[in-house]
Order: structure tokens, then C-alpha cells, then sequence
């Protein structure tokens, strides 16, 4: 038996047990005998109009094929509550930041193994920025607002210099 007919089958049970209790609740709670078979015959007709229009029918969306999401907006809010957590930058935010900030710096040819490299990442973050990027333990953590500000610096520079 599929899943519409066994609806269907369920449906149609409380339907009938609705027409007897019905009438027996009205006529228990005062109502005369004549209003407690008008309220059945109402009932029943609404419940027959009800099964008989395809009112209610479950709609089946269609799937998407296998590994793609729907809804940009579900995406772009379970990556900002992966990345920021009560306040502040969760330690895997903190850990996506320094390998893009790595890898865009390393990209643009800027090497912060020298001092004139880690000169102009600092120009472009800042000391306490620089510092985390380039040793996580000895410096803290930074903010929400450090966390753009080092998006948007990386945003300046220009890629096209470092590596094909």
C-alpha cells in the first residue's frame, strides 16, 4: 500500500468515527436531538466534499541532483555562524583566515619570511593582524570587525603579480 493510500485509508477512519462522536458530543452537551443530526449532516458533508476535491494533497518539490544545496541564504547563514560564534571568531574561522590570508599573500608574491614582505602585510593589516597571521598562539584572536578588515585588505591586493 503506498503512503497516499494509506493517508487516505486514515483519513477516511477518523471520518467515520468523527461522524458518530460528533453527534453524541453535541446532544451530550444540551443540544436536541434534531440539531445533533444537522450538525452530522453538515459534518458528513463537509468531510465527503473534503476527501473528494483534492484539497490538502501533499506537493512534491523537485529534488536536487546529489551534493548541491538549496538556498543561497541557508549557505551564506550556516557560513557566518561557522565563521562567527557569541561575539567572536570561532576557531575554525580563525584558522580559515590565516590560510586565505597565507595563500593570497603567497599569491600576490609578498613572502613573510623577509622583512620587507611582512613590512607591507603589516602596512595593509596592521602589527597585531600580521602577528596572528603569522603565529596564532602569540597574539589574540582577532574580532568580527578585524576579521573584515583584513577581508577587505586582501581584496587590494593584486594577484596578478605572484604566481601563475
Amino acid at each position: 500500500m503506498s503512503e497516499e493510500a494509506a493517508r487516505r485509508r486514515r483519513s477516511r477512519i477518523w471520518v467515520r468515527v468523527s461522524i458518530v462522536v460528533v453527534p453524541m458530543v453535541v446532544y451530550l452537551a444540551g443540544a436536541g436531538l434534531a440539531h445533533a443530526l444537522a450538525v452530522t449532516l453538515v459534518w458528513a458533508g463537509t468531510a465527503i466534499v473534503m476527501m473528494s476535491l483534492p484539497l490538502g494533497d501533499r506537493v512534491l518539490w523537485p529534488r536536487l541532483p546529489y551534493g548541491r544545496h538549496d538556498g543561497a541564504r541557508r549557505e551564506v547563514s550556516s557560513l557566518s555562524w561557522t565563521l562567527y560564534g557569541r561575539g567572536q571568531v570561532t576557531p575554525f574561522g580563525q584558522r580559515r583566515l590565516r590560510e586565505v590570508a597565507l595563500a593570497a599573500f603567497d599569491h600576490a608574491g609578498v613572502d613573510l619570511a623577509t622583512a620587507q614582505g611582512r613590512s607591507h602585510a603589516e602596512q595593509l593589516l596592521g602589527r597585531r593582524l600580521l602577528l596572528f597571521l603569522l603565529d596564532p598562539r602569540s597574539a589574540p584572536a582577532p574580532d568580527a570587525r578585524a576579521v573584515q578588515r583584513c577581508v577587505a585588505a586582501l581584496e587590494t591586493l593584486d594577484l596578478r603579480k605572484g604566481h601563475p
